[in-house]
């Protein structure tokens, strides 16, 4: 639908339309920033990285289908970016709390840098109590320094 749909339209004389697939994109940016060699060799050679999560939180002895494996990789990673806590992770993939904080704990294991990036940035964040983009804009966030460990966790 999505290219017959953008046949409709046509770009003047001289110039053209530009598509652009960002595909994996924050996944990428976080490659980039907390240097992990795990991901950004995954990006290197250009694997799919839920595919290359699968395998090295689920490895070969699990009895899940590959597509299953890369589907329950794929909330891991992006559950890993926003922060997810083992209970929002069990949910998604409807499991245990217990096994859901394994696959956390497996992945922060394969991923190393990734874990050291996210805690110093929110350890960052607590402190100055903003986060800060790539392009340096501030975004306030006040709730990481009160005192109710429910509201910092919120």
């Amino acid at each position: 639908m999505g290219r017959r749909f953008r046949e409709a339209f046509i770009p003047a004389q001289g110039y053209l339309f530009l598509s652009a697939d960002y595909s994996q994109v924050e996944l990428r940016v976080l490659a980039h920033l907390s240097k992990d060699p795990a991901l950004i060799e995954t990006f290197l050679h250009d694997r799919d990285i839920h595919e290359e999560t699968a395998e090295r939180v689920f490895g070969n002895a699990s009895i899940l289908f590959k597509e299953e494996k890369r589907r329950r990789a794929k909330i891991i990673n992006f559950s890993m970016i926003y922060g997810a806590s083992a209970f929002s992770l069990a949910k998604e993939l409807e499991t245990s709390t217990s096994e859901a904080q394994d696959f956390i704990d497996l992945y922060y294991e394969k991923y190393p840098k990734v874990r050291q990036f996210l805690e110093k940035k929110v350890k960052d964040a607590q402190e100055k109590g903003f986060s800060e983009t790539i392009f340096g804009r501030k975004r306030q966030v006040p709730e990481l320094q009160h005192k109710d460990k429910m509201i910092q966790q919120a």
